[in-house]
């Protein structure tokens, strides 16, 4: 993109009119609904090399219609441009080719409603879990980790179709089902996903040289799973689990063919949310873990993962001042996760958040891997 085309978009993002989709709940005074939000994040490395690591520019569109009481449309588009690749020479041009622009849709579909019915058709997010902060029964969406964990759950989930375009072949389809229920108080929920594995399994082959190749490729899975909650009042009780059966983990050991084995293995979490009044903090607390079954020493995983989250979300200061702490730390790998945040809320559209990135521990483990790239941020954004 050039350098006239970015200032552009940059233009286009923060001059969005503030009295243009002033009402989008009042058809009689905003006849197309449009809504969606400009954002502008910038990122700064804190280890060496010191520099920024991100300029990003974000449009996100939407337009909803209701036809009539049983049907209606979403439209909704995503736009991004990262200015850190104009400015900087740091990225290989397979990443600038990955993470400089990006124009996508959203959220797209056709919803019909048959009296206590529904049907959604085109390219939507199908979201089963339960607990906030991380990603253990929302299985029935692909999840963009360019940016590993960062942003939001809504900007990481990548909405599909849920009706096959005729492109697609039904053998490269997934097929789900989920029930739930609310008994006494408590919302129990079941489900069973036959899918591709969106995560890659690397096969190993060896060439001439020799050479040992590691090529990525999706296998089929099956999962099945639960979500539950409960509100007490004083406090607030989740937990969601997941069985997966058929999935191809990495080994060590050179006699293995393609150097993976096939093991099933389960992966849970446990939590709790409260707010006592004398430390006027909302506090969620999470436990978690990881189950290979039949585990042998060959494989490259541990035979099990524990972890620990702790979200502190005080509440002492003025309703325009929003303050997080985020802290997950991995008994397994003895490495870590800590994202404090504030968020400024200067109007009911206009925000501002800063806030760390920051990871410790074994560079082996999931955090720790990132241990020499902490962060800091800003993020302005118009929501409109």
């Amino acid at each position: 993109m050039s350098i006239n085309a970015s200032v552009w978009l940059i233009l286009l993002m923060l001059c969005i009119p503030t009295t243009s989709f002033s009402d989008t709940s009042d058809p009689e005074n905003n006849p197309l609904p449009i809504h969606g939000y400009a954002q502008q994040e910038t990122a700064y490395r804190l280890t060496e090399p010191n520099e920024l690591t991100k300029v990003k520019q974000i449009l996100q569109i939407g337009f909803d219609h209701r036809f009539n009481e049983t049907a209606k449309i979403k439209i909704s588009g995503r736009f991004f441009y990262d200015a850190i690749f104009d400015l900087t020479n740091n990225f290989s041009d397979r990443v600038r080719h990955d993470q400089e622009t990006e124009a996508v849709f959203r959220e797209t579909y056709l919803d019909l409603s048959f009296g206590e019915s529904n049907l959604t058709l085109g390219k939507q997010q199908i979201v089963w879990g339960e607990v906030p902060g991380l990603f253990f029964a929302d299985i029935a969406t692909a999840k963009d980790y360019r940016e590993f964990f960062l942003p939001s759950f809504e900007y990481i989930r990548i909405p599909h179709w849920a009706e096959q375009k005729p492109a697609m072949s039904i053998e490269n389809s997934s097929a789900g089902i989920r029930w739930s229920t609310l008994i006494s108080g408590w919302n129990p929920a079941l489900f069973y996903l036959y899918k591709y594995d969106t995560l890659p399994t690397y096969f190993r082959s060896v060439e001439a040289g020799p050479v040992i190749v590691l090529t990525p490729g999706h296998t089929r899975i099956n999962q099945i799973g639960y979500t539950v909650s409960k509100d007490f009042d004083v406090l607030v009780l989740k937990s969601e689990g997941v069985a997966t059966t058929g999935k191809m983990f990495q080994t060590k050991d050179i006699t293995s063919g393609q150097g993976v084995v096939k093991k099933d293995y389960l992966e849970y979490v446990i939590g709790a949310e409260f707010s006592p009044d004398i430390l006027q903090t909302t506090v969620n607390l999470q436990f978690y873990q990881r189950i290979i079954l039949n585990h042998d020493t060959s494989l490259m995983d541990p035979a099990a993962d524990s972890g620990a989250a702790i979200w502190l979300k005080p509440k002492f200061f003025s309703h325009s001042i929003n303050p997080e702490l985020l802290f997950v730390y991995d008994f397994t790998n003895q490495d870590c996760m800590f994202r404090p945040k504030v968020i400024l809320t200067l109007s009911n559209s206009w925000l501002i958040s800063i806030g760390s990135d920051l990871f410790g521990g074994d560079k082996n483990g999931l955090f720790g891997q990132f241990s020499k790239k902490g962060r800091v941020y800003t993020e302005l954004r118009y929501n409109f």
